[in-house]
């Protein structure tokens, strides 16, 4: 198969993914009778506010964090061997697009590292201040 035709049937599910429910769910959003559309927003709500979130562990945050960055990878890496193998062109820069995804993804992960690096750092700092504070005190006290 072609690279290029590999290429242009990805864009076309692509789209068709985002495309098509839409149109199938379409009819949904069809006005309805007052009552109906009432009891329809009511029972929205009431689904809403009968669930109840479950707090994401720190671990699953790591684990799927890695996941992503491994799928990521493994693609960048993908794109590349099958760009070389079949002298593709196309391939080729598809695979640098997936290499600026990884890079990034690997900044963001940098960056939620430094915030947290920094809120970490913080509440000492202001240990630091009030223990400063204190001795100033009694200083001027004594």
């Amino acid at each position: 198969m072609e690279p290029a035709l590999l290429v242009l049937l990805l864009i076309a599910f692509a789209w068709g993914v985002y495309l098509i429910p839409p149109l199938l769910n379409s009819r949904r959003d069809t006005p309805l009778a007052s009552t109906q559309e009432y009891d329809r927003v009511a029972a929205r709500l009431s689904n809403v506010q009968d669930t109840q979130t479950m707090p994401v562990s720190r671990t699953q945050v790591l684990t799927r964090r890695r996941r992503t960055l491994a799928l990521v990878l493994a693609a960048a890496v993908g794109t590349l061997v099958y760009a070389v193998a079949m002298q593709s062109v196309t391939m080729l820069l598809l695979n640098l697009a997936v290499d600026a995804i990884g890079a990034w993804y690997v900044a963001m992960l940098l960056q939620i590292k430094q915030a947290r690096q920094v809120t970490r750092i913080h509440p000492q700092v202001e240990e630091v201040a009030d223990v400063h504070q204190r001795s100033v005190v009694k200083i001027a006290a004594g």
